[in-house]
């Protein structure tokens, strides 16, 4: 684990130890670097092919969710979905909650039903089913919280069932129109991993694993990259970045994986 602030160069550590695995002779498809944004991602093949130009491998140099929609056009029978799959960008994802939330009575939501149609209220709604698909919890199971807590007081626990009402009302939604979310990448990725014969098949295609931007992970990018490497030590991995420059926060990343203590050291 490399811990690097801004300004110091991380993706270019990231090309740089690419380059040197090249260099001993491991083979470009046989890397794994995955990163955060298209524009990280499209810059550090830039910069890698730069150093190996005459590399025809494939490259497996792309963000998580471009990895993950990888791994579901060759696993989708694995997890029943269709190879082409539609995909719930942000504005699609705003759609669809304003179309669902408009069917809605506001008299049947009597915690948000003066706001279930404003977009600030909604956009809002769509960060917090973000927040729980990032850590793998599913409707059922966020029932049983609510159900289960005793800490909660009688709004708090009527505003998450309405929450609950309406994080199942999108999920049926997506599905019905055929789409996946960003999330549902992730976690189909992760379901289809959990079978022993096709994580095995990733983990023979790559000899190293990297990634930057690590303080960025959610607990569900950590469990796939856990089901990657699996126990085989001959997996080299690396991750690169900086606790204090986590950004994604509200979306669950969880920079605590980079201390001393954290997930990745244990």
């Amino acid at each position: 684990m490399v811990v690097a602030g801004p300004g110091t160069g991380k993706t270019r550590t990231i090309s740089v130890l690419i380059a040197k695995q090249l260099e001993k002779g491991i083979r470009l498809k046989e890397i794994l670097a995955l990163t955060f944004s298209d524009k990280a991602a499209t810059e550090l093949r830039e910069r890698v092919l730069e150093y190996f130009p005459q590399s025809f491998d494939q490259c497996w140099i792309s963000t998580f969710h471009s990895f993950c929609a990888r791994i579901l056009r060759e696993q989708y029978y694995e997890v029943g979905i269709i190879p082409d799959f539609k995909l719930l960008t942000g504005f699609k994802e705003a759609l669809l909650m304003d179309t669902i939330c408009k069917r809605q009575q506001a008299e049947a939501f009597r915690e948000f039903g003066k706001v279930i149609t404003k977009r600030g209220f909604q956009q809002e709604v769509l960060t917090f089913i973000s927040l729980l698909k990032s850590n793998l919890i599913e409707p059922d199971e966020f029932e049983d919280a609510i159900k289960n807590c005793p800490d909660l007081n009688d709004k708090i626990r009527n505003r998450c069932k309405e929450l609950l009402n309406l994080f199942r009302l999108y999920e049926k939604e997506r599905i019905n129109t055929g789409y996946l979310d960003f999330r549902d990448l992730i976690r189909l990725s992760i379901k289809a991993l959990q079978n022993p014969r096709i994580a095995e098949s990733y983990r023979k295609k790559f000899k190293v694993i990297l990634v930057d931007e690590f303080q960025d992970t959610d607990p569900a990018q950590f469990l796939l990259l856990s089901l990657l490497k699996g126990d085989n030590d001959s997996i080299k991995t690396a991750v690169i970045g900086d606790p204090r420059q986590s950004i994604y926060r509200f979306r669950g990343a969880d920079p605590s994986m980079m201390t001393s203590s954290g997930a990745f050291n244990q």
